[in-house]
């Protein structure tokens, strides 16, 4: 079933081919004004959802950001992979090869949500692709990496599920470090990882370092639980900015509607007494296979 709904998806275009050619011979050839108009809507409806499903998703940009902290690191940042039966070993090891493409990295940090819809072997594939990359990597787990339907633990439960206990054995084999609730001293920096605030299992670790401290986590609401400090930035994703996004609509749906709405959708902020905070757009998909105006996008951050 699953090999089926894969050969779908690739060939999937090739049903819409008929109903293109159809459309345009409808546009150009019907006396009547509104079958023209209804066969133009059509076409572009079926263009744009092309665009979305087969074309954009597999763009993956890379964006370089200055942020002033006063420190000499510089990094790469990526959240939201959602591997998944559309996205898996050939999708990671473009974003290996894309991110060892570049020069003078000092990590390269991951926000979480690993999984979409794989199994744990399923997922060693895709992992072991990313382990390729030549830079230090660390991660947190997202919600999605918990997979609290497929476990025997409720989400009260404070502690890790069973699915996810294995995804981290897959990702550190492959040199990814988890560091869920940990804490982890650099020459520069002080970094920081949060579990997904989806589970209890979520924790702050106290910290004692005055290095500047550079938070990884996976929701930037996260940012309301931290210690007061200006001197901190806060790495998150989740949102994956929208994912269809379009111009002003998305911000507001996603701010104010939906299970995960939040203040906070894309980009830089500063947060009164908690620093700096930036939200990645991600490189994967949920719920729907589709992107609008909205890349995948890999973040290559210079501190300064």
């Amino acid at each position: 079933m699953d090999q089926f709904l894969i050969l779908l998806s690739s060939y999937s275009y090739l049903l819409s081919i008929p109903l293109l050619i159809l459309s345009l011979v409808l546009a150009f050839k019907l006396v009547s004004a509104i079958l023209r108009v209804i066969s133009l809507l059509i076409c572009l409806f079926m263009i744009a959802i092309s665009w979305m499903f087969f074309v954009e998703p597999n763009i993956i940009n890379i964006k370089e950001i200055n942020i002033p902290m006063g420190i000499n690191t510089k990094l790469v940042f990526v959240s939201d992979l959602h591997f998944s039966k559309l996205k898996n070993t050939n999708f990671a090891t473009q974003v290996a090869n894309k991110i060892n493409t570049l020069d003078n990295v000092d990590m390269v940090l991951w926000g979480g949500d690993w999984a979409e819809n794989l199994t744990n072997q399923e997922l060693e594939s895709p992992i072991r692709q990313i382990g390729t990359i030549k830079f230090p990597q660390y991660t947190v787990l997202g919600n999605h990496d918990f997979q609290y339907k497929k476990s025997s633990k409720p989400k009260t439960i404070q502690e890790p599920t069973e699915f996810s206990l294995q995804l981290i054995k897959s990702l550190e084999s492959n040199g990814i470090k988890v560091i869920d609730n940990e804490s982890i001293s650099m020459p520069d920096i002080e970094l920081i990882g949060i579990s997904s605030q989806a589970t209890t299992y979520s924790t702050i670790p106290t910290s004692t370092d005055n290095k500047n401290r550079v938070y990884l986590t996976h929701e930037a609401d996260t940012i309301g639980k931290l210690p007061k400090n200006n001197n901190q930035i806060t790495l998150a994703g989740h949102s994956h900015c929208g994912q269809i996004k379009i111009p002003v609509l998305s911000q507001i749906a996603y701010n104010n509607y939906g299970n995960h709405k939040s203040k906070y959708f894309e980009g830089l902020y500063d947060v009164k007494d908690q620093g700096k905070l930036f939200l990645s757009c991600g490189l994967g998909e949920t719920i729907l296979p589709l992107r609008l105006l909205n890349p995948p996008t890999i973040y290559k951050i210079n501190f300064n």
